[in-house]
């Protein structure tokens, strides 16, 4: 009869035991990191579909309306598109930092590339981006012109001319 040593038996048995648990371990981080997307796409989602100063502003950039110029500027929309760019910068953010996946970021890439592509939005970014660059001051929608930038949506080395004949002087940079 072949004798079994004790010893060796219980470090297999630990070492199943281990594998077992770090297995488990991996399947609930998967599963807590996919409930945090999801709770993030909802939020960011509800957060879309309720802010109606946002819907209506990208109706105007839809359609085509015109909204930048010099009575932006302290204007009753200046917040509004402010907020509305904030946000889609921050799905961009969301999708570097993996929070968004591509599928998750779908829902909002129609938005952003209707952002990016309308003249009043790269009017207002380049005469933005020209007064931070001024006064030393960070560009606060950084990842939306990237965006545009590598998307083909917006023609980079105009874009840091500060006397650039595509883009309308607005502000006094």
């Amino acid at each position: 009869m072949v004798q079994v040593n004790a010893g060796i038996v219980s470090s297999v048995v630990l070492a199943v035991v281990a594998v077992i648990s770090f297995i488990f371990g991996i399947f609930q981080y998967r599963m807590r990191k996919k409930e945090k997307r999801s709770e993030v796409l909802t939020n960011l989602m509800a957060d879309f579909r309720n802010d109606s100063d946002m819907q209506s502003f990208l109706q105007m950039i839809d359609y085509g309306e015109s909204w930048y110029g010099p009575q932006f500027h302290n204007g009753p929309i200046e917040t509004t598109a402010d907020n509305t760019f904030q946000f889609f910068d921050n799905i961009l953010q969301n999708k570097e930092n993996r929070s968004l996946q591509e599928n998750d970021f779908t829902f909002f890439k129609y938005y952003i590339d209707r952002i990016v592509r309308n003249e009043d939005t790269l009017t207002y970014f380049y005469n933005l981006y020209q007064f931070t660059k001024l006064v030393n001051q960070d560009f606060p929608y950084q990842r939306l012109v990237n965006y545009a930038k590598k998307n083909g949506f917006l023609n980079a080395e105009e874009f840091e001319k500060r006397d650039s004949s595509l883009f309308k002087k607005v502000l006094n940079f």
